[in-house]
């Protein structure tokens, strides 16, 4: 049984995608697999995957339907084979330690369901911007979510347990663009939430990032996310 699927989805990556992909394949930790689902992708990021699918065979590629990052994630789910899920971007750089760190973690704490780790911030020729490191601990996280902070776990660094995101009912549309956040409170209710202290992941920032168009409807889907949880955030979302 491989025992981590990375779900890469990729949609116009071509820029960062080898980059993105010789992170993976520098890994200390090797049992894992890449699933790279191209979400309709029209520049040359299907030729660059297909041309890394030939000489790895642990890059597996899915066609998607273009209808955007919840879908291919779910995509990813439904074909992964690994006992953990860990997460990837296409124009994001993993440090070649963190699939080892994290699995090292994961199976020592059967309580945890998600763990992520400190990035470093980059630009879009990968020069280092700021550090960020988020709180480490359960409890901490939560009051972190809980005031409307969905970086409390960033995105593209987290490890799941795929049975614990199954068992929640993986990503949904409804929370498109918040969809990591909506899943961190869900999974929050079977098992403890986690940062490591440790840089894992040059996060990549340019004008084309999603956090960087979608920042006014985000905030109005953490309100909407967190009111369906009995949690009333008191922000301006205008």
């Amino acid at each position: 049984m491989i025992l981590v699927s990375v779900i890469l989805p990729v949609r116009n990556g071509g820029m960062y995608l080898e980059s993105a992909l010789a992170s993976l394949d520098q890994q200390y930790f090797q049992d894992f697999e890449v699933i790279a689902i191209d979400d309709g992708s029209t520049d040359n990021s299907h030729s660059i995957l297909e041309e890394w699918a030939t000489r790895n065979t642990r890059v597996k590629i899915i066609s998607g339907n273009g209808r955007g990052i919840v879908d291919a994630l779910n995509l990813g789910l439904g074909v992964a084979q690994g006992k953990y899920i860990a997460r990837m971007d296409a124009d994001d750089i993993a440090m070649a330690h963190r699939f080892e760190q994290q699995i090292a973690v994961m199976e020592s704490h059967p309580d945890i369901v998600g763990l992520g780790t400190a990035v470093v911030m980059v630009d879009p020729e990968g020069r280092m911007l700021r550090e960020i490191f988020p709180v480490v601990n359960h409890e901490d996280i939560m009051t972190a979510l809980h005031r409307g902070m969905g970086t409390a776990l960033v995105h593209p660094t987290t490890m799941f347990r795929r049975a614990a995101v199954e068992q929640v009912g993986g990503y949904r549309e409804a929370y498109r663009h918040v969809e990591d956040f909506d899943l961190y409170l869900r999974l929050s209710d079977i098992g403890q939430l986690r940062n490591l202290a440790e840089i894992g992941l040059k996060y990549r920032q340019h004008a084309k990032s999603a956090n960087s168009q979608h920042s006014r409807l985000q905030r109005r889907l953490i309100v909407t996310c967190l009111k369906e949880r009995g949690i009333d955030l008191d922000w301006s979302i205008e």
